[in-house]
């Protein structure tokens, strides 16, 4: 009985398939995008886009993939951008989380560069983006004290601007673990997507300040030891 069921409600198909009847939304809009009257969202502005890669790293369904650019373009000295990002939208699940965390948008406060549904093209280019921004100088960036010199910063950064150097001192923390090393920032490679500062585990993990932070912060006079007192 499944058998013919399936055979009668197939039947229904055949005009369509051979004729396109039934079809004839589909069909006008086809009609739409070869006149050019229509045309499918654009989704990421090339010309703003940092290509830092932090929508690729954030997005859960991994619909971003990052594209080699035909040329690397220069955004400011020691700094160029070699890709751009592309959404595979039949994976998309719309969770703006692209959008929320481009730099363009949280950092330098214009519209992201990326937009899942349609993204706005300013006329900006990225380079742009750094001619008001004056030399940050000699800023703390890092607690040197408080880190735990785990190095999730340094993995975590899009740009590839945070290195693990020796630390001044090595310190046996009460965890067993031993702090060899301490992350430095280069602030003419970094787009302050804040990436390193999000994923520090003394701030996600043990609820404490952060040790580290692009746009500067203050050694809260905590040391690493402190974290784990109390804990067994």
């Amino acid at each position: 009985m499944t058998g013919i069921k399936h055979i009668i409600f197939g039947l229904h198909n055949i005009p369509k398939i051979l004729f396109g009847s039934q079809s004839l939304v589909d069909n006008e809009i086809r009609a739409a995008i070869e006149g050019g009257e229509l045309k499918y969202p654009k989704t990421v502005d090339e010309d703003l886009c940092l290509g830092c890669g932090v929508c690729a790293n954030v997005c859960p369904t991994k619909c971003i993939t990052m594209r080699e650019l035909d040329k690397p373009i220069e955004i400011r000295p020691g700094q160029t951008k070699s890709k751009y990002p592309q959404i595979d939208i039949s994976k998309c699940c719309f969770c703006y989380l692209c959008h929320d965390s481009c730099p363009t948008f949280t950092v330098h406060k214009t519209h992201a560069a990326i937009n899942p549904r349609n993204v706005k093209c300013t006329g900006k280019k990225a380079k742009d983006l750094f001619e008001d921004i004056e030399s940050e100088g000699d800023i703390v960036t890092v607690d040197d004290a408080l880190c735990l010199g785990c190095g999730v910063c340094a993995k975590v950064c899009p740009v590839k601007c945070i290195s693990m150097e020796p630390a001044k001192k090595k310190q046996k923390l009460p965890n067993g673990q031993i702090k060899e090393k301490v992350p430095r920032i280069d602030l003419k490679k970094c787009v302050k997507c804040m990436m390193c500062k999000n994923s520090c585990l003394t701030k996600k993990v043990h609820k404490k300040p952060a040790a580290i932070d692009p746009e500067g912060l203050e050694p809260c006079g905590m040391d690493a030891s402190d974290i784990f007192e109390g804990k067994k």
